[in-house]
């Protein structure tokens, strides 16, 4: 009887021990995924921490199942939501969270076993229907186009740069008119290479979630990890279609289609820079190189 009551006395300490660590892993998981969250939010002029927003969700949807993870997601969501309205900043936090269906599409990708190259395709497709969502609100709510005011936003800020530069007294003046001419040349030009610098920072996005969120995963839950090691990554051989067919709309008359032309070549570059780590990464593997 009594050796009884001593096991059964052990097995509810581990079973409490196994808990208490649960609880805690938990916490320590809603604090980083808060933590992906709210960093755009309290530092607006890095733009690229929205990049890392997706990365904790994905990490921790895949290597704690989908209920567990769903759970930290919505407790550090719910933190950070209440953080944005006591800072007045709903609205950044609500173009924030739409980096999440990232996260939520790359863990259902994951679990169908969709290769790489389809599982980052839907992503960018779902970020991007999230963005088009969230720009109709936001022409709902302000009466404005974002596309436009994001515009205005950039012209502004390069029109503030210019004076900080011309106000230094050891500046020659063939030298100011040379930053005279290539600050007008950069408000001429964002505007017509914005969509393509969209477009690839959607891509960044996918891809960083992706190779660091597939690394760290192999390391946790080799398991749960179906696709193959970044170096085998490979882009489908259709792209190539589409860095020829936008090369072709650059010879054409018309600039609207030259201009798009040149996105959707910048766009490409991009992707074959990816592609081409992941072929520097296979000769690494081939040399032995760490």
């Amino acid at each position: 009887m009594s050796g009884t009551t001593s096991r059964d006395m052990a097995d509810d300490q581990h079973k409490g021990t196994i808990v208490g660590r649960d609880l805690l892993g938990g916490w320590q998981a809603v604090a980083l995924t808060f933590i992906a969250l709210a960093m755009p939010l309290l530092m607006p002029g890095f733009g690229w921490l929205y990049a890392f927003v997706p990365l904790p969700a994905f990490y921790f949807l895949v290597t704690e199942g989908q209920r567990r993870g769903l759970q930290i997601i919505g407790r550090a969501a719910l933190l950070a939501g209440i953080g944005a309205i006591l800072v007045n900043g709903l609205g950044f936090f609500v173009f924030t969270a739409s980096f999440l269906v990232v996260a939520f599409t790359l863990a259902r990708s994951l679990r169908l076993q969709h290769a790489p190259a389809a599982a980052g395709l839907r992503a960018c497709a779902a970020l991007l229907t999230a963005w088009v969502v969230f720009a109709a609100g936001y022409g709902v709510i302000h009466k404005s186009s974002l596309y436009a005011d994001l515009l205005a936003s950039i012209d502004r800020g390069v029109e503030a740069a210019y004076p900080i530069y011309m106000k230094s007294s050891e500046l020659s003046d063939d030298l100011k008119k040379e930053i005279t001419a290539a600050f007008d040349s950069v408000r001429q030009t964002l505007p017509k290479i914005l969509p393509s610098l969209l477009a690839v920072f959607l891509v960044i996005t996918v891809w960083l979630t992706m190779t660091l969120g597939s690394h760290l995963i192999r390391k946790r839950r080799p398991d749960t990890m179906f696709w193959p090691p970044y170096r085998d990554w490979r882009l489908p051989d259709v792209t190539v279609w589409a860095v020829i067919c936008c090369g072709i709309l650059l010879f054409l008359p018309d600039a609207g289609t030259r201009l798009f032309g040149l996105n959707g070549l910048f766009v490409c570059g991009v992707l074959y820079f990816l592609q081409g780590l992941a072929v520097l990464g296979t000769l690494f593997d081939r040399w032995r190189v760490p």
